[in-house]
């Protein structure tokens, strides 16, 4: 019984330090395929992943002694994963160098860029790797380019 409680609090406190809420990401399709769901390698730990849904990352733990596997799209037990986080890429250092298209050269993960478009007020642009990705507000709204979300029309001024 204590063994229980000892991997129920250990499994319990991994997922309360690393739960985070869904974030948009740019490796996400803005519409999810119904025969195909994209998954994402978490940066840190083996025993996570991300699944996109709707242009956001979703964290989601593998079962208790797995890991995930790139290769299998799939949590796999450790010895077929080969999930080795420490071969992660660094992380670059950013700069807030603008290109033309208003994107910085380097992104900061912890920061998204938004662009408004100025040809069309439905809508706006998002950065990766320097470069602009278009989006498109819903149905009824437009592009609020002080708040960084699409808005009611008569909040924007476009």
């Amino acid at each position: 019984m204590l063994f229980i409680f000892l991997i129920l609090t250990s499994i319990i406190s991994q997922i309360i330090t690393i739960e985070e809420e869904p974030v948009l990401d740019p490796r996400c399709p803005t519409v999810d395929d119904p025969h195909y769901t994209v998954h994402l390698p978490h940066e840190t730990y083996c025993e996570y992943f991300y699944k996109c849904a709707n242009g956001y990352r979703v964290l989601i733990p593998c079962p208790p002694g797995t890991h995930w596997s790139v290769e299998h799209d799939r949590c796999e037990w450790p010895e077929l994963a080969n999930c080795d986080p420490a071969m992660l890429p660094p992380i670059p250092e950013f700069t807030t160098t603008q290109r033309p298209n208003n994107c910085p050269d380097v992104d900061n993960p912890n920061v998204l860029v938004f662009v408004g478009d100025k040809n069309n007020c439905e809508n706006y642009f998002l950065c990766f790797n320097g470069n602009k990705i278009q989006r498109k507000c819903s149905d009824g709204l437009k592009w609020n380019q002080n708040r960084n979300w699409c808005d009611f029309p008569q909040n924007v001024e476009c």
